[in-house]
């Protein structure tokens, strides 16, 4: 599996009530391509009910398993609302500002990296734990 399905509701932390049209950019490349150069980038927002639902890719190919384990793609997520702090989460190093070098020569990955507000960012595990990622619920804090 190239890319994940994301299957998550948008809920405002303190009243559980969805966010609808939140933002969100998701960011997939595939095992071993730090270049981004097959790189999927997609951008959506969250529905009137909060929901956001994106499909899954699937490639195959030969892996071969490197010492550790098997590598797995790089999937970086990002989910925004006005008002709202900003839920990142990546796979690997999860900072922005490394996927965009890592990403370089690919405009329209760079683009999406820059429109996520990084000046609200919240990487509260408690609050937002990754198994939420699939049918669960991230929580946004209302910005004060």
């Amino acid at each position: 599996r190239i890319a994940n399905p994301l299957e998550v509701t948008v809920q405002d932390a303190d009243t559980g009530s969805p966010i609808p049209n939140a933002n969100v950019v998701y960011v997939v490349s595939d095992l071993h391509d730090y270049q981004c150069t097959r790189g999927r980038v997609i951008r959506t927002s969250s529905d009137s009910n909060g929901h956001i639902d994106i499909s899954g890719k699937r490639s195959w190919g030969f892996y071969i398993a490197a010492p550790g384990g098997l590598p797995t793609p790089d999937h970086l997520i990002a989910i925004w609302a006005p008002g709202y702090s900003t839920y990142l989460f990546g796979q690997y190093d999860g900072s922005i500002e490394s996927k965009k070098k890592m990403c370089i020569n690919r405009k329209d990955i760079v683009e999406a990296l820059i429109e996520i507000p990084t000046d609200s960012m919240s990487k509260d595990l408690t609050l937002n734990p990754v198994s939420e990622l699939m049918g669960g619920n991230i929580k946004l804090i209302k910005i004060r």
